[in-house]
């Protein structure tokens, strides 16, 4: 009888199976949550940081902290040092490792699981989207091996508790227990998520089944003698799938809420400024005296901050702002995710709504990052069959934003910019300014980056404006007579007004010779208040230029006397550029 019951009990395989599959979404949510969460919470209790902000959602909980003291919180003020930010979630993993070793977890399923997990959080989903230049480079490198040991580690774990006996057995295991199941799952989590960006591309998903695959390859060699961990039963599935559909829904509700409050919050903000009018007529050709107006942390666009924030600018002659949302796309892949946190397409619009009714013009300037950050010059793709997927990609992104420039009433609107390598494709950007036309009535612009790509590109008789990113480099004497030169060149050739889409300096040493380069060095707030007189007195007399967007003031005002970013805010270059625009003759 005891031989009849045993047989139609489930077989151990499938035991461990359930149980990695009902405890993937716990373990992965937990230890995101504790390398995203946690780090934040020890700045504020031990270092007097203050919270920026936190979020909780389908993929843990995301706290972010800011200096006590810091006006407002900007990307070139990092929330913590470098050495910081790395080896906060090492120290985590280290202690969160010995605690289930001390546990006796290390021959248990769901010990391995939790270990596999965060090993995987940490290296998949949190190193790979820093990006560290130098000395950074190393520790890098250095945390990738240790979370993709603490990943080995934790498969290891699993087989202890999985009756397997050939390696095959043993990685066929791991293949099925741990990389197929948690990627559906990832999958699924990601389709659901209530944000426009998609974690998970088909690049990024393949590129986390590799590592995956890797560590189970060489988790699978573990001796057969050592498999020999403590079982689990299904007791313990039907706990992880209750635990997993509970974390699911209290995200869902949690998101809900504050959707809502959100919004509540917003609509009042902005109850003192008139809607958007779709009817008003577009101005094809105006002088623009413009700043690029970022967003920041916390908030971005959508916030209290960035309304108060550019309700100052009018009184330094400001008449224009760009307002930049991001799409996003990894290096190699042609997928692009639009949306964002700090650029929702509410922030977008409200923004709108208040720099109209303050008497100022929109230029709605979509960007695009790369890899975390990177530069939209090194996408490239000399393969057509994949140069036609990106392409189409970005049409559905200019689509989007071209749409959302029509329901703003976006005074004009950037089509795209810096694309370096992919900008020689004129017959595919020909076709992206009839589709944006088709959707927006406006004036439209491309944002080309100095040097070749603005001088020899082909397809400015399609716009209306000539767009330049202008970061040309000055002598030390701060010549502009080169500079000059090259603008009006492509002017004379094209007949189209110019606008700077973006310039800028750094208040840093050097700043003349490299403008684009916000990386530090000695504070010059003198160096970066000349160059910018030396922009203005060269180009804003000319009969042909139409404008400038300063790069950058941010929705929550950094900038000041010790800072060597780009910003002009609380320094001597924001006198000159009330200067020039408060000057009658423009």
């Amino acid at each position: 009888m005891a031989s009849r019951i045993g047989t139609l009990l489930p077989p151990e395989w499938l035991k461990a199976w359930v149980n990695c599959l009902a405890w993937a979404y716990p373990a992965f949510w937990t230890a995101n949550s504790l390398l995203n969460g946690v780090p934040a919470v020890l700045q504020v209790c031990f270092r007097g940081h203050y919270f920026g902000w936190v979020n909780v959602s389908e993929w843990g909980v995301r706290a972010v902290s800011f200096p006590g003291g810091v006006a407002g919180p900007i990307m070139e003020r990092r929330t913590a040092s470098i050495l910081g930010e790395m080896l906060s979630p090492i120290a985590l993993m280290a202690g969160v490792l010995l605690l289930l070793y001390w546990l006796r977890w290390k021959r248990h399923l769901l010990g391995g699981v939790f270990a596999a997990m965060l090993g995987e959080a940490g290296g998949t989903l949190h190193i790979f989207n820093m990006r560290m230049p130098g000395w950074a480079g190393v520790l890098r490198i250095s945390g990738l091996i240790l979370f993709f040991a603490a990943l080995c580690l934790g498969l290891i774990w699993i087989l202890q508790a999985w009756q397997a006996r050939a390696y095959g057995e043993r990685l066929l295991n791991l293949v099925a227990g741990f990389i197929f199941v948690p990627g559906g799952l990832w999958a699924v989590i990601d389709w659901q998520s209530h944000t426009d960006v998609r974690y998970l591309s088909l690049a990024s998903f393949l590129a986390l089944a590799g590592v995956n695959l890797a560590a189970a390859l060489i988790a699978a060699l573990v001796p057969r003698q050592a498999c020999a961990g403590r079982r689990v039963g299904l007791r313990a599935g039907v706990i992880g799938a209750v635990l997993s559909i509970a974390i699911f829904g209290m995200t869902q509700y949690v998101a809900t809420a504050r959707r809502a409050v959100r919004a509540e919050s917003w609509s009042r903000l902005l109850a003192p400024f008139p809607a958007n009018s779709q009817a008003a007529s577009y101005q094809k050709i105006f002088f623009q005296k413009g700043v690029s107006f970022a967003a920041e942390g916390p908030g971005g666009y959508r916030s209290e901050a960035a309304v108060k924030m550019l309700g100052q600018l009018p009184r330094f002659g400001v008449n224009a702002v760009a307002l930049i949302p991001y799409g996003f796309e990894r290096r190699g892949s042609t997928d692009i995710a639009i949306g964002g946190s700090m650029e929702t397409d509410e922030g977008l619009e409200g923004l709108a709504r208040v720099a109209h009714a303050l008497g100022m013009k929109v230029m709605l300037k979509p960007g695009m990052w790369t890899d975390g950050g990177g530069f939209a010059g090194d996408l490239d793709f000399p393969d057509s069959a994949a140069r036609a997927r990106w392409f189409a990609s970005y049409q559905r992104l200019v689509e989007h934003y071209a749409a959302l420039a029509t329901r703003m009433h976006a005074d004009v609107f950037c089509i795209g910019g810096e694309f370096v390598k992919l900008s020689r494709y004129d017959a595919d950007w020909r076709r992206l300014i009839q589709r944006a036309r088709e959707l927006y009535p406006g004036p439209i612009v491309y944002a080309a980056n100095f040097g070749q790509e603005f001088e020899t590109l082909t397809f400015w008789d399609a716009l209306d404006y000539i767009g330049l990113q202008e970061y040309y480099p000055l002598a030390d004497d701060l010549s502009t007579t080169e500079v000059v030169a090259k603008v009006e060149a492509v002017e004379k050739k094209y007949r189209k007004p110019v606008i700077f889409t973006e310039a800028g300096f750094p208040s840093a040493a050097g700043a003349n010779r490299k403008p684009w380069d916000d990386s530090g060095g000695n504070v010059s707030l003198d160096l970066q208040t000349r160059c910018y007189d030396a922009i203005f007195r060269a180009f804003y007399g000319q009969p042909w230029f139409e404008g400038v967007y300063w790069w950058k003031v941010g929705t929550n005002p950094g900038g000041g006397p010790e800072d060597t970013s780009h910003t002009p805010w609380g320094k001597p270059a924001m006198r000159v550029i009330a200067r020039y625009y408060l000057a009658p003759s423009r």
